[in-house]
């Protein structure tokens, strides 16, 4: 098999072809910082998992997408009541053995790229598929092809639902000792102030949190979804340097009141770290707070792009950070 060869930075615009809803999409300029709206089956989900599997070609990712979104097939009465990732659902209309299944085309900087794959039956009657990245081939094997690991993915994924204790202290494992940890206290301290340290548990896992003249600890969900939400968003972003990170209703568990201080930590950490976000909401309070945010951080406001999806179009319609302002301003509704 050939070697992988991921994006060498970050997409400035992108087109989608076939994949989910979206039989042909154009979303451009990409920026730093990238919000999409839409109304409910706009098909934001989608291309958040578009650009997942754009910048991480192959069976694995579809696979992954597939049991995110419960996609799967197997279960009672197959061995041990295993599961597989459904993949068909990936495909716009279906494609038939041997026709272009998906295909992306892609702009880093001046050089453009395209990534394709093509749907084939074995003798077996096995579907696999074809990926072709410019030039290079390789072959998958939609149920046996391995993910890998997440230190070695080019997108990191936070999803809609709030981590089980086990995830966050999972993630936790990762930054624990580092100095990403106390930028995830500075994160958690924008809802409570007294936060002052963090620790994990092992029995069962699950992290803790210390305040300040308390000589007790507590579990992170006893502070609610609002501090959960910033503890992953916070801890991925620090594990992203250089990476994508895409965020599926960023806005979860936060209160209106926290929406600003959440998109100050958004958009300086993405600067920092030189990460390319993207990020869903269907909360006019979350592109307020944004707003605020852009206000307060006049530098960042040519870094932003809101996309606007409407279901069938072939291109979404951009608003530039101004425009987020001014739309806020005059309470022009953009979602």
């Amino acid at each position: 098999m050939s070697e992988r060869r991921l994006l060498p930075h970050h997409p400035t615009s992108v087109r989608i072809f076939g994949y989910r809803c979206f039989e042909s999409l154009r979303v451009e300029p990409l920026k730093r910082v990238n919000v999409i709206v839409g109304k409910n089956d706009a098909g934001k989900t989608s291309l958040l998992d578009a650009i997942e599997v754009m910048l991480e070609p192959g069976a694995a990712t579809l696979g992954r997408v597939a049991e995110r979104r419960g996609e799967v097939v197997g279960g009672e009465g197959t061995a041990a009541g295993r599961t597989f990732p459904d993949i068909r659902y990936a495909f716009f209309g279906r494609p038939v053995d041997g026709a272009v299944a998906i295909r992306f085309e892609y702009e880093v900087g001046s050089v453009r790229s395209e990534i394709e794959s093509r749907r084939v039956v074995d003798r077996e009657r096995q579907e696999r598929l074809l990926w072709k990245s410019n030039g290079t081939h390789w072959e998958d094997d939609p149920l046996s092809a391995r993910a890998s690991a997440p230190e070695l993915r080019r997108a990191l994924y936070v999803g809609s639902g709030l981590l089980g204790s086990t995830a966050t202290a999972a993630l936790f494992g990762r930054v624990s000792g580092t100095v990403a940890e106390a930028y995830i206290v500075s994160a958690l301290q924008l809802i409570e102030p007294s936060v002052v340290r963090l620790g994990l548990g092992l029995s069962p896992p699950q992290v803790f949190v210390g305040l300040a003249g308390e000589p007790d600890r507590f579990p992170l969900g006893h502070f609610g979804e609002g501090m959960s939400r910033l503890f992953s968003l916070s801890a991925t972003l620090a594990l992203a340097f250089g990476k994508v990170v895409l965020v599926d209703d960023i806005d979860t568990g936060l209160h209106v009141s926290a929406m600003a201080k959440m998109w100050r930590l958004v958009l300086e950490a993405t600067k920092n770290l030189d990460i390319q976000l993207f990020a869903t909401t269907h909360s006019d309070d979350c592109l307020r707070g944004l707003a605020a945010a852009l206000l307060e951080l006049p530098s960042h406001q040519s870094d932003v792009t809101l996309h606007r999806l409407e279901r069938g179009a072939d291109k979404t319609v951009a608003y530039d950070g101004e425009e987020i302002i001014q739309s806020a301003e005059r309470d022009i509704e953009v979602r």
